[in-house]
């Protein structure tokens, strides 16, 4: 860590957005991702915070990136345990 916060509802949406991408067989990129976060939630989030804990993702081995232009993304095993595991912990907030 940099000493900068992330925004892990954040990180466990773009990490879910890959995750359903990779599971219908497509590839998503850094700018795709942005897009699909933006259309998703309504929030209109800086590309860099996304690439920023996309980063994140890749140094915590939960993103793996392939490619140079433009970059694919794909989940790793560590990622998609991640994925679950924040969907149990909104489940028993809720």
């Amino acid at each position: 860590m940099d000493g900068r916060w992330y925004d892990y509802a954040l990180l466990y949406t773009l990490l879910r957005i890959i995750y359903e991408k990779q599971l219908a067989g497509q590839t998503v990129g850094l700018r795709d991702l942005w897009l699909e976060y933006r259309d998703r939630t309504g929030i209109k989030v800086n590309y860099y915070t996304v690439k920023r804990h996309i980063e994140l993702a890749i140094d915590r081995g939960l993103v793996e990136r392939s490619g140079t232009r433009p970059t694919k993304l794909k989940l790793t095993k560590k990622g998609v345990d991640y994925v679950f595991l924040f969907e149990r912990l909104s489940e028993l907030i809720r």
